[in-house]
C-alpha cells in the first residue's frame, strides 16, 4: 500500500485528483502483469532492480515507457518495511529516438538507391560517403 508519492509520479502516470495513500498498487494499477508482481516479491525479498527502459502498456491500451528502479526500504537495520519505487517517464524520448531511427533509415534508403551520384561531404568538403552511383562516376 502506497505510503507517499511524489507529485512528479502523480503526474507521470496521471493520477492527478486521486486518492492514493493506502491503496494498494495493484488497485492503482490493475493491468500491472505477474512480471512485475513477481519482481515486487523479489523485491520483499531483499533483490533490487533496475531497468533503463521498459514498456508499460496502461489499461487504456496506451503505451508508456519507463527508466525503473524498485529497492527495499527497511525501518530499522534488520526489519524491511516495504519497497521503494523510482520511475521515470522516458515515452517522450523513446518516440523521439523511434523517429529519429524511421528518419535515418528513409535517408539511408533514398541515398544509397537513389537513380543519380549523392555524396556526403564535411565541413571542408571531403568526401565521407558517395552512394554506388556516385562511387562509379568517381572511378571514371
Amino acid at each position: 500500500h502506497y505510503l507517499a508519492a511524489s507529485n512528479k509520479w502523480i503526474d507521470d502516470y496521471k493520477l492527478n485528483g486521486l486518492d492514493i495513500i493506502g491503496k494498494s498498487h495493484y488497485e492503482i494499477f490493475p493491468e500491472i502483469g505477474e512480471d512485475w508482481k513477481k519482481i515486487h516479491q523479489n523485491c520483499l525479498q531483499g533483490v533490487s532492480q533496475k531497468y533503463e527502459e521498459d514498456k508499460f502498456i496502461r489499461e487504456d491500451g496506451t503505451v508508456q515507457w519507463i527508466e525503473w528502479e524498485i529497492k527495499p526500504w527497511f525501518l530499522d537495520s534488520k526489519t524491511q518495511g516495504g519497497i521503494i519505487m523510482y520511475t521515470d517517464d522516458i515515452t517522450e524520448r523513446k518516440v523521439t529516438q523511434e523517429k529519429l531511427k524511421i528518419s535515418e533509415q528513409a535517408f539511408r534508403g533514398n541515398f544509397e538507391n537513389a537513380a543519380i551520384g549523392m555524396a556526403l561531404l564535411n565541413k571542408e568538403a571531403n568526401l565521407i560517403q558517395a552512394n554506388k552511383i556516385q562511387k562509379m562516376s568517381l572511378k571514371k
